[in-house]
C-alpha cells in the first residue's frame, strides 16, 4: 500500500518467498551435485582454489594488468610538450622509486604466469574425465562468470602476455559450453560481450549456437549483420563464415530462417565479401591458388576461404529452401562450377564444395532447375565422376591411400548421382536418352567401386542405392546395358537385399560410450530417487502453498483487525488496485516478479484447487494462520458465479487496463504472454462485462490502434516465422512413410478422401509414431503465443458480441488492423497452401501444431456466429486460399496423422464444418455457398459422411474407445451437406436415398435430423437444421401428446420455460424405453398400456354396471328370455360394428357377460371378470415393479400401472364382499 515502489517491490519479493519455501527446498535439491569419489573431491578443492585466486587476481586487474597509454592533444606541440612531462615524470620516478618499481614489474610476471597457470588447469579439467559432470560443477561454482569478468578487463593490446591469457579464456568457455545448452544459455545471457571483429570471439559464439536449435531460431538479425560487417571491414577470415555455417542447421533441423536472413545479408555484401572467381583473370588466380594447395589447403589462404564460402551457400540451400536456391544459383551458375570441377588442375577439396553445391542448389531442389536438365553440364561431371571413381581404385588397388578423394566419392559423388536420378523432375529429361553411355559407366564404375576389398560396410549400402537407383532408370528408360554389367547388377539387387537385414549392426555407433563406475552410477541414481520422492511429497504441498498466497492477496483484509484503518482500504479494493498499478511498473525494472504476480492475478480467476489429502490438510493450517478462516470441503468445484464476481472485481481495480498497457508497453516475451494469459482468465466463461470494459477502454482512449498494431504485427511474425521453418520434401515424405508402411505390413498410403478406418491408427507400430513425431518440425515462440492470443480474440468475440466482432475487424482509426484476414491468412500459411499442395495437407498438420489449428478454426468461427454477416463476407472473399483450406480440411486424409491419432483429425474434421455452417449462417443469398462449393466436390463429400458412419461401427464392433464420436462428426457435415444441396442439384440428388441401391455401392445412411423456425428481431424467418439423438427415437407417441397438450406458457406467451423443465424427466423415460428394449416381454406389454388401460377400464365399469342393475342377486343361472334377446340384439350389433370396423367390440363383450349370467348367473360372472382383471393386472404390474426395482428407474408409466391395479383391487374387494 506504500507509495515508495523499490519498498513495494521488496515487500511483494518477501510475502513471495514466504509463500514458497518448499518450492525452494525442491530447487535446491535438484541442484545438488554429489562429490562422490576422492578425485572429484581433490577437483572440487581445486577448482575452488583457483577460481577464488582467479577471482581476486581479476578484481586486482589494475595493479598487475599493462593498460594502453592514453593521452595527446589537438596539436604535435601539445603532443611534444606532454611526452616531454611524461619522461620526466618516469625518470624521477624511476630514480626515486627504482627498488618498487622492479618489485612491481616482477609481481605483474608472476600474476600474469598464475592466471596462465589456472586457465591451463582448468582447460586441462573440460577435456578428461566425465566432462559433463565437470561442466556443470564448474557451473555451479561460476567459474564462467569469473571467465567473462575477465574478459572485461581492460589491457594493452600490445601485451602478449594479455593476449594469451584472453586466448585460454576463450578457450575455456568454448569448452564449457560445448555439447551443454544449460551453459549455452548461460553464455547466451551475455552474447553482446563477445560481439566484437576477434577472430577469437567468433569461435566462442559459434560454440554457443552450437546444436542448439532453440538459441538459432531465436538469433536475431542484429547478430548476423555483425559478423557480415566483420567480413567486409576486418578481413575474410574463415571464423566468421563458420560461425555463420554453424546457426544454419541444429540437432538435425534446418533453420530456414537464418538461412533465409544469411542470403540476404551476403547478396547485400557485394563482392567485399562473396568472392568467386568466375572471370578470366580471376580464374587463372583460382588455377595458381589450388596448384598451391596441393598438399592441403592452408588455414589462412584466400582458397579455404572460398571453399568454406561455397560450402555456405550450399548449406543456406538444403532442406529444399525455395528463396535461397534461387538465390544461390544467381551467385554461383552451373557453368562456372562445371568449368572448376572438370578442369585438371581442380583439387579435391574444392571439388567436394563445388559438387556439394550443385547437389544442393541445382539437383535436390523444392523447384525444378530447368538448366540441369537441358544442357550437357551436368553430364560433363559425370563423366568427371567416372574419372575420379577410377582413380580411388587405381590408388587402392596400388595399396595408396587418399582419404579426401575416398570422401568425395562416397559422399558427395554418390549422393549427387543418387539424387539427380530419382528426382522427379529428371523424368521429364531429353537428355538422358542421348547420354546413355555416361549412365552406362556410371554402372560400370560403381559396381567396380563395389568390389574394392577396403570398402567399410557402411558405405557399401550408399553405392549399392546408387546402383539400384541407375538400373531403375536405365530400365525405365530402356537403356540396353552389356549382358555382363546387367548380370552383375541382378547379382548387386539380389545380395543387398540379404544384406539389409544385418545392416542395422552397422549403424550403430561403434565408439562405446565411457563405462561409468558402478559406485558412481549407483549413487547418482540413489540421489535422483531421493530428488523424485521428495518432489512427489513436496509438489503438493508446493501447490498448496502456493495457492495460500491467492487467498491472501485476494482477501488481504482478513489479515487485519476488524475496524482497522489498514482493513477498511483493503476492503475497499485499495490492495488490489495498488498491486495492479504497481505490477505496470515491474514490467521494465523486475521483469521475473512481474510475471509473479500476473500469474497470481490468474490464479484467482482459475481457482482449480486440486490437491490430495496432505495438501488440503496444509492449505487448512495456513489459511487458519493468516485469514482465521475455514474454507468449505466445496471450493474445489469451479463455480462460474464466483469467478465472473472476482473477474469483475478486477476489472474495477483496473485489471483489463493493465492487460492492455503491458501489451502496448512489453518487449518482454513473457510479459506479453502473461499478459495475454491473464486476459484469457477474465473473458473466461462469457463475461459480458469485461467485453464491454475492454470495447470502451478501446474505443475511449485511443488506443486501439496501438494495441491491434501489436497483435497484428504478431501475426505477421508467426506467419513469417512459419514460412521460414515449415520446410516439406513431398515426395521424400511420401516415400518414407510408403516405406514404413511395407516394413510393417501395411497398404501403401494412397491419398484419398474421408476419415481413415481406426484400424489403421491401432495397425501402427509405436516406433513409427516416435519417428514420426521426430521429423516433425517443432514450433518456435513466435507460433507458440499464437494460440493464447486467438483464444483470447475468440472470448472477445463469445455470446456473439457483435460490437468487438466488427472492431476485429476495422477499428475506424487512421490505420485499420484486420484481425480477421489475418486470422485467415494465418490459417492458410499453417495448412501449407501457399506452396499449392491442397491435396497434401498431412504434411504440413502434425501432432504439434494441430491444436494451435482447431483454435484457429473455433476463433474464426466465432468472428462469424450471431451472425456478423461482415466478417463472413470478409472471410468468404478474401483472396487467399484459406475456404480451400477448410473444405480441404473435411475432404482429405490427414495422413499419417489420422493414423495414430484419430480423435485430433476428427476433431479438425468437426470444426471446420462448424466454420463452413458459420459462414452460411442466416444468409438469405448464395453467394458464401457458391463461393464454398467452388472447390468442393459432391460425391467426396458424400464419401466423407458415409465413412464417419462406417467408422463409427468398426469402433462399436471393436470396442475401441475414441474421445470423438464419428457419428457427431459425420452428423455436422451432413447438416452442412443438407445446407448446401439447397445451392446445388447434384449434392441435393446425392444425399436422397436411392430407390435401387447397386450392389456393392454402400448407401448413404439414414441420419435424423430436424429444423427450428426462428424469428429474427426483423421478423425475418430462418430455418435451424439440428441432429436428432439418437435416443429420442425411444420417445413415446403417449408423451408427445402429453407434453404438446400440457406445455404451459409463460408470461411472454412462450412454452420453452416450461418445455426445458420437464427435459430431465423426458430424458429418464427415454433411458428407460431403451432398456425395455433388452425385455421383449416386458416390452410387449408396455407397449400395449393403452390397451391394457382401456381393457381395464371397461371390465371395471361393466362390473359395476352389473352390480348397479342386478343387486341384489340370487345366486346360480337366471333363466330370463329378456336376457336372451338382449344377448342376441348385441350379438347382431357387435356383428355390424365389425363389418364397419367400429364400435364392435364392446357390444360383443356385453353380448358374451349377458350369456354368462344367463348360464352362470351373477355373482361367478362378477369373480369371473374381476379375476380376468386382476390377473392381467396384477402379471403386468408385477414384472414392471420388479424391474423397476431392478434399474432404479421411476417414471410415470409405473406409476400409472400401479395406481390402476389399486383401483382394480378395490373394485374386486366391493364385488367379493
Amino acid at each position: 500500500m506504500h507509495n515508495y515502489a523499490p519498498l513495494v517491490s521488496g515487500a511483494l519479493q518477501l510475502l513471495f518467498r514466504h509463500f514458497s519455501q518448499r518450492q525452494e527446498v525442491l530447487h535446491t535439491f535438484k541442484q545438488v551435485q554429489l562429490l562422490i569419489s576422492t578425485l572429484d573431491v581433490e577437483n572440487y578443492k581445486l577448482i575452488k582454489a583457483d577460481l577464488d585466486r582467479l577471482r581476486t587476481l581479476v578484481e586486482k586487474s589494475e595493479l598487475w594488468v599493462e593498460k594502453k597509454s592514453s593521452g595527446g592533444g589537438d596539436g604535435k606541440k601539445d603532443k611534444k610538450e606532454k611526452g616531454e612531462v611524461r619522461n620526466d615524470t618516469f625518470t624521477f620516478y624511476t630514480h626515486q622509486r627504482g627498488t618498487f618499481s622492479s618489485f612491481k614489474l616482477k609481481s605483474g610476471n608472476e600474476n600474469y604466469q598464475n592466471v596462465k597457470e589456472i586457465l591451463e588447469r582448468l582447460n586441462k579439467m573440460c577435456s578428461s574425465g566425465v566432462w559433463k559432470k565437470q561442466q556443470r560443477l564448474l557451473k555451479n561454482m561460476g567459474a564462467h562468470k569469473v571467465m567473462l569478468d575477465l574478459l572485461q578487463v581492460s589491457y594493452d593490446k600490445n601485451d602478449v602476455k594479455m593476449q594469451e591469457i584472453i586466448k585460454y579464456t576463450h578457450m575455456f568457455l568454448q569448452k564449457f559450453c560445448m555439447g551443454n545448452q544449460e551453459n549455452q544459455a548461460l553464455l547466451h545471457k551475455n552474447l553482446n560481450l563477445f560481439l566484437n571483429p576477434g577472430l577469437q570471439e567468433a569461435e566462442t559464439v559459434q560454440h554457443i549456437f552450437s546444436n542448439n536449435y532453440q538459441l538459432c531460431s531465436e538469433i536475431s538479425e542484429s547478430v548476423l549483420q555483425h559478423f557480415i560487417h566483420c567480413l567486409a571491414t576486418h578481413g575474410r577470415h574463415v571464423q566468421y563464415l563458420n560461425f555463420l555455417h554453424t546457426i544454419i542447421k541444429a540437432e538435425g533441423k534446418y533453420v530456414k530462417k537464418c538461412q533465409d536472413m544469411i542470403m540476404t545479408e551476403l547478396t547485400n555484401a557485394g563482392e567485399d565479401v562473396v568472392v568467386f572467381y568466375n572471370d578470366k583473370a580471376s580464374f587463372n588466380t583460382m588455377l595458381e591458388l589450388m596448384a598451391e594447395s596441393r598438399e592441403g589447403v592452408g588455414e589462412k589462404s584466400p582458397l579455404r576461404y572460398h571453399i568454406s564460402l561455397v560450402e555456405l551457400l550450399a548449406a543456406c540451400a538444403e532442406g529444399k529452401n525455395v528463396y535461397t536456391e534461387i538465390k544461390c544459383t544467381s551467385l554461383l551458375p552451373l557453368e562456372d562450377v562445371v568449368r572448376v570441377v572438370t578442369h585438371e588442375d581442380c583439387i579435391t577439396e574444392v571439388k567436394i564444395a563445388y559438387v556439394n553445391f550443385v547437389n544442393h542448389c541445382y539437383v535436390d531442389t523444392e523447384v525444378e532447375m530447368k538448366e540441369i536438365y537441358t544442357s550437357n553440364h551436368i553430364w560433363k561431371l559425370f563423366e568427371d565422376f567416372t574419372v575420379d571413381m577410377a582413380r580411388v581404385c587405381n590408388k587402392r588397388e596400388k595399396r595408396l591411400t587418399d582419404p579426401v578423394l575416398e570422401k568425395y566419392i562416397i559422399n558427395v559423388v554418390f549422393d549427387t548421382i543418387t539424387a539427380f536420378f530419382s528426382s522427379p523432375f529428371s523424368e521429364n529429361s531429353t537428355s538422358l536418352q542421348t547420354h546413355h553411355t555416361i549412365v552406362v559407366q556410371l554402372l560400370q564404375s560403381s559396381v567396380r567401386l563395389l568390389d574394392c576389398p577396403w570398402l567399410l560396410p557402411l558405405h557399401r549400402g550408399q553405392v549399392e542405392a546408387c546402383i539400384k537407383t541407375l538400373s531403375l532408370t536405365a530400365k525405365n528408360r530402356s537403356i540396353s546395358l552389356p549382358l555382363e554389367l546387367e548380370a552383375l547388377i541382378n547379382n548387386v539387387l539380389s545380395s543387398s537385399a540379404v544384406n539389409t537385414l544385418n545392416r542395422s549392426a552397422y549403424k550403430t555407433p561403434t565408439r562405446s560410450a565411457r563405462p561409468v563406475p558402478y559406485d558412481y552410477k549407483n549413487i547418482i541414481e540413489k540421489l535422483q530417487d531421493i530428488i523424485n520422492t521428495l518432489e512427489e511429497r513436496l509438489k503438493p504441498l508446493v501447490n498448496s502453498e502456493l495457492s495460500v498466497l491467492v487467498d491472501v492477496l485476494h482477501q488481504p483484509e482478513l489479515l487485519f483487525l476488524e475496524g482497522s484503518d489498514a482493513r477498511q482500504r483493503c476492503e475497499s479494493g485499495g490492495f488490489i488496485s495498488k498491486l495492479i498499478q504497481h505490477t505496470k511498473a515491474l514490467m521494465s525494472a523486475e521483469e521475473k516478479l512481474c510475471i509473479k504476480v500476473l500469474r497470481t492475478l490468474q490464479e484467482m480467476l482459475i481457482r482449480t484447487l486440486d490437491f490430495d489429502e496432505k495438501g488440503m490438510m496444509l492449505r487448512k493450517v495456513l489459511l487458519q494462520n493468516y485469514l482465521f478462516s475455514n474454507r468449505k470441503s466445496g471450493e474445489q468445484e469451479r463455480d462460474w458465479a464466483a469467478v465472473a464476481a472476482i473477474q469483475c472485481r478486477l476489472d474495477r481495480e483496473g485489471g483489463t487496463k493493465l492487460f492492455t498497457d503491458l501489451v502496448m508497453s512489453s518487449k518482454n516475451d513473457k510479459i506479453f504472454q502473461e499478459s495475454i494469459q491473464l486476459a484469457i482468465c477474465l473473458l473466461e466463461g462469457g463475461n459480458t462485462e469485461i467485453q464491454n470494459s475492454f470495447y470502451k477502454l478501446m474505443m475511449g482512449d485511443n488506443k486501439s490502434e496501438k494495441f491491434f498494431k501489436v497483435l497484428h504485427d504478431r501475426m505477421k511474425e508467426a506467419q513469417m516465422d512459419i514460412k521460414a521453418t515449415v520446410s516439406v520434401n513431398v515426395g521424400e515424405m511420401t516415400h518414407k512413410a510408403n516405406e514404413k508402411e511395407l516394413e510393417a505390413g501395411l497398404p501403401l498410403m494412397v491419398h484419398g478422401q474421408g476419415i481413415a478406418p481406426v484400424t489403421a491408427a491401432a495397425a501402427m507400430p509405436t516406433q513409427q509414431a516416435e519417428e514420426q513425431r521426430e521429423v516433425e518440425a517443432e514450433m518456435g515462440p513466435a507460433v507458440t503465443i499464437m494460440k493464447p492470443i486467438l483464444r483470447f480474440l475468440q472470448l472477445l468475440c463469445e455470446n456473439h458480441n457483435n460490437n468487438l466482432q466488427n472492431f476485429l475487424r476495422c477499428q475506424n482509426n487512421k490505420t485499420n488492423y484486420n484481425l480477421v484476414c489475418e486470422t485467415l491468412q494465418f490459417l492458410d500459411i499453417m495448412c501449407g497452401s501457399t506452396t499449392g499442395g491442397l491435396g497434401l495437407l498431412g504434411l504440413y498438420i502434425n501432432e504439434s501444431n494441430v491444436h494451435l489449428i482447431i483454435q484457429t478454426l473455433e476463433t474464426l468461427t466465432e468472428y462469424c456466429q450471431g451472425p456478423c454477416q461482415e466478417n463472413q463476407t470478409c472471410i468468404v472473399t478474401h483472396e487467399s486460399n484459406g475456404i480451400d483450406i477448410i473444405t480441404a480440411l473435411i475432404l482429405n486424409d490427414i495422413s499419417p496423422l489420422c493414423r495414430y491419432r484419430v480423435e485430433m483429425v476428427l476433431q479438425l474434421k468437426d470444426n471446420a464444418s462448424k466454420l463452413l455452417l458459420a459462414l452460411m449462417e442466416s444468409r438469405h443469398d448464395n453467394e458464401n455457398a457458391e463461393r464454398i462449393l467452388f472447390n468442393l466436390r459432391p460425391r467426396e463429400l458424400v464419401d466423407v459422411i458415409k465413412k464417419a458412419y462406417q467408422q463409427e461401427s468398426e469402433c462399436e464392433e471393436e470396442q475401441v474407445e475414441v474421445e470423438v464420436s464419428p457419428r457427431e462428426v459425420g452428423h455436422n457435415i451432413y447438416i452442412l451437406a443438407q445446407q448446401l444441396a439447397r445451392h446445388n442439384k447434384v449434392l441435393q440428388n446425392l444425399l436422397k436415398p436411392p430407390k435401387n441401391s447397386k450392389e456393392g455401392e454402400e448407401a448413404l445412411p439414414v441420419i435424423p435430423t430436424s429444423f427450428l423456425q426462428i424469428v429474427r428481431e426483423d421478423r425475418s424467418m430462418e430455418q435451424i437444421v439440428f441432429p436428432v439423438h439418437p435416443i429420442c427415437e425411444f420417445l413415446t407417441e403417449e408423451s408427445k401428446l402429453r407434453v404438446f397438450n400440457t406445455t404451459e406458457q409463460d408470461e411472454q406467451g412462450s412454452k420453452v420455460t416450461h418445455f426445458f423443465e420437464q427435459t430431465s424427466f423426458l430424458h429418464g423415460e427415454m433411458e428407460w424405453q431403451k432398456k425395455l428394449r433388452s425385455m421383449p416381454v416386458l416390452y410387449w406389454f408396455s407397449r400395449r398400456m393403452t390397451l391394457w388401460g382401456t381393457i381395464s377400464f371397461n371390465l371395471a365399469v361393466f362390473i359395476n354396471l352389473i352390480i348397479a342393475f342386478f343387486y341384489p342377486y340370487d345366486s346360480g343361472a337366471i333363466d330370463d328370455s329378456m336376457l336372451l334377446m338382449l344377448f342376441w340384439i348385441l350379438t347382431g350389433l357387435s356383428v355390424l360394428g365389425l363389418f364397419s370396423k367400429q364400435y364392435g367390440l364392446q357390444p360383443l363383450t356385453l353380448a358374451l357377460i349377458l350369456r354368462s349370467i344367463y348360464h352362470l348367473g351373477i355373482g361367478n360372472t362378477l369373480i369371473l371378470l374381476g379375476s380376468l382383471n386382476v390377473r392381467r393386472s396384477s402379471a403386468v404390474t408385477g414384472s414392471a415393479i420388479s424391474k423397476t426395482l431392478k434399474h432404479k428407474v421411476k417414471n410415470q408409466l409405473q406409476y400409472q400401472w400401479i395406481s390402476r391395479f389399486g383401483l382394480i383391487r378395490q373394485i374386486f374387494f366391493q364385488i367379493t364382499e
